[in-house]
């Protein structure tokens, strides 16, 4: 709401460690695509093994601008790595970040960083669906249209603010670079990490970070 900012900003400034380079298994977030894909090609190149290229595939209507793991994903031992799916059976969630261990046809072997744990990834499919209404049981009905299939992986040395919402991501370093360039970008950036603890920065917070929807803050003021 852009409510005691200063307040707010100087706690995070203090309480934050500031420094150029991204602590170990932390997530480098950026607004910028290029930013983000230069980083995520930087580190990839500067692993001395041989790259494997995994390619998703679309079966039916699958309507979406931006994929949640890449239509080619192309992959390193060693590589960080971030899930883009929570899994089933609750080893990680849409966040976790891992290293590559082994690259198999059907199954990539990842290490938690959190736990260090192996796990064994599969392909898994994002459904898509129709909503109709149904005269005759006077209920909405939900009907798969398509979907996608991919590993539910992405390269996980960066990756864009917007990219990062719906994620939890234990260890954020948080890089705005020249700014952010839209309302409440640098509050999605900084609600992704779980404590302070997790919380780098690459340059102290300023005021002009800060982007205030104002009809949103009119509709809080409303409230109360």
């Amino acid at each position: 709401e852009g409510v005691d900012l200063q307040i707010v900003l100087e706690k995070l400034n203090t309480s934050c460690a500031i420094c150029s380079e991204p602590p170990y298994a932390a997530v480098w977030l950026s607004p910028r695509n290029a930013e983000v894909d230069s980083r995520n090609i930087e580190e990839l190149q500067k692993i001395q093994a041989t790259s494997r290229m995994y390619r998703g595939s679309i079966t039916g209507n699958f309507k979406h601008d931006r994929l949640p793991s890449p239509m080619e994903l192309i992959l390193k031992p060693g590589a960080q790595v971030m899930f883009s799916k929570n899994d089933q059976d609750r080893r990680w969630i849409n966040g976790s970040i891992g290293r590559v261990v082994k690259l198999g046809d059907d199954c990539i072997v990842v290490e938690m960083v959190k736990t260090g744990k192996l796990v064994d990834v599969g392909r898994v499919k994002w459904p898509d669906y129709q909503y109709a209404w149904n005269a005759y049981t006077n209920e909405i009905e939900r009907r798969e249209i398509g979907n996608y299939t991919q590993f539910p992986l992405i390269l996980g040395w960066a990756i864009t603010i917007h990219k990062s919402q719906g994620r939890t991501i234990e260890k954020v370093h948080l890089d705005l670079g020249s700014g952010a360039f839209e309302t409440g970008q640098t509050y999605v950036a900084l609600s992704r990490c779980r404590s302070l603890d997790g919380l780098t920065l690459s340059r102290a917070l300023t005021a002009t970070d800060i982007l205030v929807d104002e009809e949103s803050k009119v509709f809080y003021q409303d409230l109360r």
